[in-house]
């Protein structure tokens, strides 16, 4: 079946314009010609789905298909075509108008504390079913919660998501999910469990609320390596106690020091939002419970028809030319002499910016320190507050984001112990074994060792005593 308008997939859905694509498949808008009606196909290329793939869609169109909720989005149908000489799995299921929130925190970048409050009463609510049912969804993420004109939240994509009890469809040892919001569990290769789900939704709500998301790092093992080992930055004064505190514990490391399940979630996260406003609903539309006040930053965002938006950008741009205005005359009319600026903690590149516009000459040197992320500023010479005159040079000292792993440092020690080691360097611990009856049940051997990219993964070698 060629991935074009006007296919039919099962020689019932009509295919329509794209509404979005990945690296292996896409989803269209389609027309059900035998019960008149829209719906989304998501369809993987033939040239990518073999046996797993094909299994997991199945998973999902059976696990999806058991749920019933206004907040998941329900699957109708599964089928099969054949595309380039290969099986191209499809799944049929509800069209949602409306836009993703990864769209929405584009347009706006934060949520009010009150709208992520809603947000996450309607999700919690959904998993609540979910989780009910055994299923955990174990990819949650804004790209995945679509908000519609009303202002409801709908999930999707429960493409790897299974039951608690059930074999995962993944590789022995592989993560699972998207590295900005996976739990730290499932970064160390655990199952997921209903709460792993909690930390997503909790990592989501971060989001909303600061506009940033805590553990990105260079690559995704050490994104996945940082929710391990690295505390989330405190959320702003703007946010509410209660609002901080509901968050911080559901992205708390421990799975037991979380909600106990998303019924709690749903319970606390609404009480916090209060009841709607008795803003106007859009004509025609049916007010859900627990349901946000539609606002227009949660329908689909829309620059030209939103003034709000649109003076928004004005006043920034506004401001930044004022602040460059105010800059250039600061910087002509300042004494001879400047104090230097405390930059550490700050990324490099904008710290040697900001001694460049004070007139300062820049040198970088760098240092190892395990657990800190590349780039970052360690110290500084001259001090912060030290005067200085133009074309002073100020050194920065920064994160080589490298540790240095030496074999005699965990050979030796239970696997426990040198896998703690290495995850307080910013290393992956991974084990292998070795049959030797020397120094069994200890690691014996590792591989690679040096100075190492944090994120590296780095193989224990345990010793197994010969039956």
């Amino acid at each position: 079946m060629e991935d074009v308008v006007g296919d039919l997939a099962g020689g019932r859905y009509e295919l329509h314009e794209m509404v979005g694509s990945g690296g292996t498949g896409s989803v269209r808008r389609a027309h059900d010609t035998l019960l008149d009606r829209s719906v989304a196909v998501k369809m993987l290329r033939g040239n990518t789905a073999d046996e797993t793939v094909r299994a997991r869609m199945r998973a999902e169109a059976q696990l999806a298909g058991s749920l019933h909720h206004p907040g998941i989005a329900q699957v109708y149908d599964y089928g099969e075509e054949t595309a380039d000489g290969a099986p191209a799995p499809y799944i049929v299921m509800q069209y949602v108008e409306g836009t993703s929130l990864w769209q929405v925190l584009r347009e706006r970048r934060t949520l009010p504390p009150v709208e992520v409050m809603h947000l996450v009463a309607q999700v919690a609510s959904a998993l609540e079913v979910a989780h009910e049912a055994g299923i955990v969804h174990r990819d949650l993420k804004p790209a995945n919660m679509l908000v519609t004109p009303e202002g409801r939240i709908v999930l999707v994509d429960f493409g790897i998501a299974r039951t608690q009890d059930a074999d995962p469809l993944t590789l022995t040892g592989t993560i699972v999910g998207t590295a900005d919001y996976i739990s730290p569990e499932q970064s160390e290769g655990r199952s997921a469990t209903s709460r792993s789900d909690l930390y997503s939704l909790g990592m989501v709500a971060y989001e909303c609320l600061s506009g940033r998301k805590p553990f990105r790092r260079d690559s995704d093992v050490a994104t996945a390596l940082a929710h391990m080992v690295d505390e989330a930055p405190p959320l702003g004064p703007n946010v509410p106690e209660d609002v901080r505190a509901l968050v911080e514990q559901m992205i708390a490391k421990d799975p037991e020091d979380r909600p106990v399940d998303a019924a709690e979630v749903a319970a606390r996260a609404a009480a916090l939002a209060g009841p709607l406003t008795s803003a106007p609903q859009p004509s025609g539309s049916v007010e859900v419970p627990g349901a946000p006040v539609p606002s227009a930053g949660l329908r689909r965002p829309s620059m030209r028809h939103h003034p709000v938006l649109r003076s928004r950008r004005v006043y920034v741009s506004a401001s930044a030319l004022l602040a460059a205005v105010a800059c250039s005359v600061f910087v002509a009319a300042r004494s001879p002499a400047v104090r230097v600026p405390d930059l550490e903690g700050q990324r490099a590149a904008p710290a040697e910016q900001t001694l460049e516009d004070h007139g300062f000459d820049v040198r970088r040197s760098y240092a190892d320190q395990p657990g800190t992320r590349r780039g970052t500023v360690l110290d500084q010479r001259p001090a912060p507050g030290t005067r200085g005159e133009d074309d002073t040079v100020v050194t920065l000292t920064v994160a080589s984001g490298r540790a240095d792993l030496r074999a005699e440092d965990v050979t030796g020690e239970s696997y426990d112990q040198a896998a703690r080691d290495l995850v307080a360097l910013g290393l992956v611990p991974s084990r292998a074994y070795r049959t030797q009856a020397e120094g069994a049940g200890g690691v014996v051997a590792v591989h690679p060792t040096g100075r190492l990219p944090q994120g590296t993964a780095v193989t224990l070698i345990v010793a197994v005593a010969p039956e």
